[in-house]
């Protein structure tokens, strides 16, 4: 990791990660919701990357449905320990690398 810059490996969600980002669930469900053409049944963050600020970005892919249809969510913590929803991108494939958005 360059100083300043996100991890270079994907990193899988483990159940720290999961509980971090738990409570932006529904927030992250409505701004996915706005471009998907039916009801998310699931969305399940698989891997992630992080960027130490004054604070932590994470940068979090969430795989919708079982559908193949990847979105990035930019995660930050503040030094408060808060967490809030900076930004989504997608939609995505598994295939695309998370990068800084």
């Amino acid at each position: 990791m360059r100083p300043g810059g996100i991890t270079d490996e994907e990193r899988p969600v483990t159940a720290d990660e999961e509980a971090l980002f738990a409570p932006l669930q529904p927030e992250i469900e409505a701004e996915v919701g706005k471009s998907m053409d039916g009801p998310i049944q699931s969305l399940v963050p698989q891997t992630y990357k992080s960027q130490v600020v004054a604070g932590v970005n994470y940068f979090v892919k969430y795989r919708v449905n079982e559908s193949g249809v990847y979105y990035h969510a930019r995660i930050y913590r503040d030094l408060e320990k808060q967490v809030h929803l900076v930004r989504i991108s997608g939609p995505k494939t598994d295939a695309d690398p998370i990068e800084y958005f």
